[in-house]
């Protein structure tokens, strides 16, 4: 590591129970798994992006081990983001994040969301939820806890148990089925890293990741109008994180259907659900869908059935 460089001390500790070879080992595990998943979640929305990590992503995760003492007490130094690589700004991250915090601070911030089920996060996703529940299970199963030491951020220190384990697999079985979209919006924002782009529909904004061309042929159609269609995923609470898109295209007859966010079928059915509840015209399914098959008088049936 350079002389000079900003570094920060951290560690990850098991403890409350017998501490052994696999156990150290399951700890060294966590430390090179989900620190670069929770990273890369930053840079494309996902911790399983379909195309190379930038290079800055390896950097700040090639931590400096100091050592591991007998209690298994793994500590090491890690560098943060702006010092791996300087040019890097917010506009080129999916989220909102401190970028004077370290690899290991940005995964302790994914965690801290498990351990408070904060399902709208944008840190976690299904890979980072399957891989923490896996890992965490196994340290803690032979020592009750694990803890995340020499955090930036939240606070200096988080304890994992295996109340956080089942958290992250009640978390998992909440998240929403991937599901093929068409959504038609503004091209707001091009973001290099990670081949992205924002695309503003009519009530709100998603990160849309380019599978098979370069978003820098988007250049033209910056505060255009589009139409992409791709495969959406969604955060445990059921909102939108982001969506794979393999085709652009113009518009066509029909797209205003398509102006919003796509939500998961059973969040539709709710909303449908409380609107017919709670909404003042009870005709309001009637409204949308026209008459519904069975409501015509036999004359009226065979009428239309002449006509055509």
């Amino acid at each position: 590591m350079p002389m000079g460089s900003p570094a920060v001390e951290q560690f990850l500790m098991p403890g409350q129970g017998r501490t052994d070879v696999s156990t150290v080992a399951a700890a060294h595990e966590i430390i090179a798994q989900l620190p670069r998943i929770a990273t890369r979640i930053l840079a494309f929305g996902s911790g399983l992006a379909n195309m190379r990590s930038p290079r800055w992503v390896g950097r700040a995760c090639a931590f400096d081990y100091l050592g591991t003492t007998p209690q298994g007490r793994v500590t090491f130094m890690a560098r943060p983001l702006i010092d791996v690589e300087p040019r890097i700004g917010q506009r080129d991250l999916f989220a909102d994040v401190d970028t004077t915090l370290t690899a290991f601070s940005i995964f302790g911030l994914s965690a801290a969301d498990i351990v408070n089920d904060n399902g709208d996060s944008d840190r976690i996703d299904e890979l980072f939820l399957q891989r923490f529940e896996r890992l965490t299970k196994r340290v803690v199963r032979r020592v009750k806890v694990v803890t995340l030491g020499g955090l930036q951020g939240d606070g200096p220190t988080l304890t994992l148990g295996a109340a956080a384990s089942r958290q992250a697999a009640h978390m998992l079985r909440k998240i929403p089925a991937a599901q093929r979209v068409r959504l038609v919006g503004s091209v707001t924002a091009l973001r290099l890293q990670g081949n992205a782009f924002e695309l503003t529909a009519e009530n709100g904004e998603v990160r849309c990741t380019l599978m098979n061309q370069s978003v820098s042929g988007l250049r033209e159609r910056f505060a255009t109008e589009i139409a992409v269609a791709g495969t959406a995923y969604f955060r445990p609470s059921g909102r939108i994180q982001r969506i794979e898109v393999d085709a652009i295209d113009a518009l066509r007859a029909g797209d205003s259907r398509f102006a919003r966010l796509p939500v998961p079928p059973h969040t539709a059915i709710e909303q449908a659900r409380a609107y017919g509840r709670h909404g003042q015209d009870k005709t309001w399914l009637s409204s949308i869908r026209g008459r519904w098959p069975g409501d015509e008088t036999e004359s009226e049936l065979i009428a239309a059935l002449r006509r055509n």
